[in-house]
């Protein structure tokens, strides 16, 4: 799957010129989303281009709710239409917000390490992640810019294992989300799936997991 993202940082022009630009490439482009930094640019104000790619048949994401506010995710669900929000803790902040994101199970594809960079919820953050993964959210957990903040995917599940008190259990429900929301075939969502749980089982007969936080 190839995302293309629309910089946070761009004038009104640039993203309908990238968006322009894309169009040739569509057969190859699965979605579209934002990027970069949040503080003075809300989602809103990419609705025009937003519009323009969903007639365009893209799929839609949108960074939002890591450096900036709550409401940025609501306007990221409300006028940009998103299906999926990178990032997304700070809806800790608004309750309201976490039952509409639990109710229409939009996901969220949280980022621990780049959050501890980034200094989010500083001296928290662990405490916060871990409120998160009580409010019964699709929570994925997801390398952010790996390469310029350090540790890929499975760093990000070893963060969480020691920071956050991720269990054993929540770890195979994070993986099985990541599939379950992934813009793939419904059929080859349950194969991954599978995969998921018969490796949880494997690991469990072999004594590598605890009785009490192996898969069912």
């Amino acid at each position: 799957m190839t995302s293309l993202c629309v910089p946070l940082l761009s004038t009104f022009q640039s993203r309908l010129s990238t968006h322009a630009q894309a169009l040739p490439f569509k057969h190859l482009i699965t979605a579209v989303g934002l990027d970069s930094a949040e503080i003075g640019w809300p989602p809103s104000q990419f609705k025009a281009v937003y519009a323009r790619a969903a007639h365009e048949g893209f799929k839609l994401v949108a960074h939002a709710g890591e450096e900036g506010p709550p409401d940025n995710i609501w306007a990221a669900v409300k006028d940009l239409r998103v299906s999926r929000i990178d990032h997304g803790i700070r809806c800790l902040e608004d309750e309201k917000l976490i039952h509409h994101l639990r109710d229409t199970q939009i996901p969220l594809t949280v980022c621990p390490i780049s959050n501890e960079k980034l200094k989010v919820y500083e001296g928290q953050l662990s405490q916060k992640l871990r409120q998160l993964l009580t409010c019964n959210l699709v929570i994925t957990l997801n390398a952010d810019d790996p390469a310029y903040f350090g540790g890929y995917e499975c760093a990000q599940y070893m963060w969480m294992v020691e920071h956050a008190g991720l269990t054993a259990d929540q770890v195979r429900q994070c993986a099985r989300n990541s599939f379950r929301v992934a813009f793939m075939p419904e059929s080859r969502k349950g194969l991954c799936m599978g995969l998921v749980d018969e490796a949880f089982k494997l690991a469990s007969s072999q004594g590598l997991i605890p009785k009490e936080h192996s898969a069912s």
